[in-house]
């Protein structure tokens, strides 16, 4: 049914993406400084010492130190991934948010995705209609033949055919209650 109103969505606080420091050139072993700035005017100062990041901004009129821990951990081929550490639950994390608190992951700020927030016809349409973009089809345009990719292989093709065929039912059990509800409307 949706998450509760109590929790907020991650499109309400500023994220900080371990990718962006990365590219940086933050890490490793880099003692490096600067100020991110975000759109809507905020920002938040940092600075890279070691494996912690030192974030400074101010929120409702009072100063914010938060420090922050970062991780490796191995992938194949020999290659290394950082994480951030999330300072209050000690998850691996590749985005943290500013917030009053400090700087914290989703889970402990109780932060939502704006999709939980739909209703179930909203999330089935979307599904339905990101699974025919992958295959290059504008679903407003009106469907009549889906043509397979170039480079695409067959097997793959007929598989992503048989997930829209689920998406396209999942849209007519999610829009079923609503048709029923207007039949019980409309003999009223």
């Amino acid at each position: 049914m949706g998450s509760s109103a109590r929790f907020n969505l991650v499109s309400s606080c500023n994220a900080l993406q371990i990718a962006h420091f990365i590219r940086r050139g933050c890490f490793p072993d880099r003692h490096i400084g600067g100020e991110l700035r975000w759109t809507d005017g905020n920002s938040v100062g940092f600075e890279v010492n070691g494996d912690f990041l030192v974030f400074r901004y101010s929120s409702g009129g009072e100063s914010v130190l938060s420090q922050v821990r970062t991780e490796t951990t191995p992938t194949n081929f020999n290659g290394r991934r950082r994480w951030f550490t999330c300072p209050n639950c000690g998850r691996r994390r590749a985005v943290l948010y500013v917030s009053r608190s400090g700087v914290l992951c989703r889970a402990c700020l109780r932060l939502v995705y704006p999709s939980t927030r739909e209703r179930a016809f909203g999330r089935a349409v979307d599904k339905r209609d990101r699974l025919y973009r992958r295959l290059g089809v504008r679903v407003r345009d009106g469907i009549e033949r889906i043509e397979k990719p170039k480079g695409m292989h067959w097997k793959t093709f007929q598989r992503k055919l048989e997930e829209i065929e689920d998406a396209e039912e999942g849209v007519a059990c999610a829009l079923f209650p609503h048709l029923e509800a207007l039949r019980r409307h409309l003999e009223d």
